[in-house]
C-alpha cells in the first residue's frame, strides 16, 4: 500500500513542476487565434505585446475605448488570421529568457515568432514581431545603385 501512496505523490508533484515549452504556448497560442478564442488568445501574449495592441487600438479608434476594448476587437484592428495549423514549430535561436520560434504550413511556408519568457509561462511577442524592420530603405537604395 506505502509505494502506491508514494508513487500517487510523486505523480502529483510532478504534474505541479511541469513547465509548458515555448513551442507548446505558440501552438496554443495559434490554435486559439484559429478557432476566434481571442481572450485565451490574449493571456498568451506578452504584457508589452497587449499594451502595444492597445495603443494601436486607441489610435485607430479612441483612447478612451482602446483601455476597455475586448481581446476580439484588439485582435481584429491588427488584421490577425491564422488559417491553418502548422505542421512544425522548432526554435531558430539561442534559448534564454527570449526565444524565436518559426512556425512552418503544409505548403512550406513559414513565420517566426518571438517569445517572452513571463509570468512563469512562456509568451508570444507580437509587438516586437509585427514592428517594421529598420534600416530598409538604405538597403533598397543599395540594390539598386
Amino acid at each position: 500500500m506505502r509505494p502506491i501512496w508514494i508513487s500517487a505523490l510523486l505523480a502529483v508533484l510532478g504534474a505541479c513542476t511541469e513547465v509548458e515549452t515555448p513551442e507548446a504556448a505558440l501552438d496554443a497560442f495559434l490554435e486559439d487565434a484559429r478557432r476566434g478564442r481571442w481572450e485565451q488568445a490574449s493571456r498568451r501574449v506578452s504584457k508589452e505585446t497587449m499594451a502595444w495592441l492597445r495603443a494601436r487600438h486607441g489610435a485607430l479608434v479612441g483612447e478612451e475605448d482602446a483601455a476597455t476594448a475586448k481581446a476580439e476587437a484588439l485582435f481584429d484592428s491588427l488584421g490577425l488570421r491564422v488559417e491553418q495549423v502548422p505542421r512544425s514549430i522548432v526554435v531558430v535561436s539561442p534559448i534564454g529568457a527570449r526565444v524565436t520560434l518559426r512556425a512552418t504550413v503544409e505548403e512550406g511556408r513559414s513565420a517566426e515568432f518571438p517569445m517572452v519568457e513571463e509570468g512563469g509561462g512562456w509568451r508570444v511577442d507580437l509587438s516586437r514581431a509585427l514592428q517594421p524592420a529598420g534600416g530598409v530603405r538604405g538597403s533598397e537604395r543599395a540594390v539598386s545603385k
